[in-house]
């Protein structure tokens, strides 16, 4: 038995029938019409999810656009909104300082009397 496996004729016989059957198994695939419809087919369906990627990739692309346009839009409004809160803020502290004078007059009043 041992003699048998270590036959290098059986091994070139088996390694060669291996390849054979192989070759043999796949040969129908690579020479028939079958063969480049169903690579067709095989295509085919990679190209409709191209096609909704493709899809995807447009309505992303919409969306980014109108992303920055709204940003933009905030930011202007930041910034109206950063004038008018200056404003308002000069305002009260002028009202505050009215309000202080007054109050410092009527103290004074007060104490003079």
């Amino acid at each position: 038995m041992e003699r048998l496996v270590r036959s290098q004729k059986l091994r070139l016989s088996l390694a060669s029938a291996i390849i054979a059957i192989g070759i043999w198994s796949f040969l129908p695939y690579l020479t028939h019409r079958v063969a480049t419809s169903a690579y067709v087919n095989a295509v085919a369906p990679n190209r409709g999810h191209l096609v909704h990627l493709e899809q995807q990739l447009a309505v992303a692309s919409s969306q980014i656009i109108l992303g920055r346009a709204q940003l933009g839009e905030v930011c202007n409004a930041e910034k109206a909104l950063t004038v008018r809160l200056q404003i308002y803020r000069k305002a009260a502290l002028e009202g505050l300082k009215g309000s202080i004078q007054v109050a410092k007059s009527l103290w004074i009043g007060c104490l003079a009397e």
